[in-house]
């Protein structure tokens, strides 16, 4: 994705929370990144420079829970994601091409955007 404007236009799930920061994360790869200094829990969170961020509207559904029901109370969020280089994007790309040719049915979102 180009600008962060387009990236905020995909709407993306916390599945990793930093209840540190209270940030939201697409994987572990992405709250591990987030983090730095030794594993002796002295790690803090800092967001370093030399990651490339993608940065997606998301819901949380994991920092708060209802205390009578116990259910999470989802809240709008941003949701922080490793960005994807040009080459891993195009393996993703092709297992995707795989995986049609092999069992004949696309991608979720490909179904979704053919049957509006």
């Amino acid at each position: 994705m180009c600008c962060r404007e387009e990236q905020l236009k995909t709407v993306k799930h916390c599945t990793y929370h930093c209840r540190g920061c209270d940030s939201c994360f697409t994987s572990l790869a992405a709250f591990d990144a987030h983090r730095t200094g030794p594993f002796d829990g002295t790690r803090a969170c800092t967001f370093p420079g030399d990651v490339d961020w993608e940065e997606h509207r998301g819901v949380c559904r994991v920092s708060e829970f209802d205390d009578e029901t116990g259910q999470p109370i989802p809240r709008a969020v941003v949701v922080y994601a490793l960005a994807l280089s040009a080459e891993r994007r195009a393996t993703l790309e092709r297992l995707r091409g795989s995986n049609e040719s092999r069992t004949g049915v696309r991608d979720a979102p490909s179904l979704l955007k053919s049957a509006a």
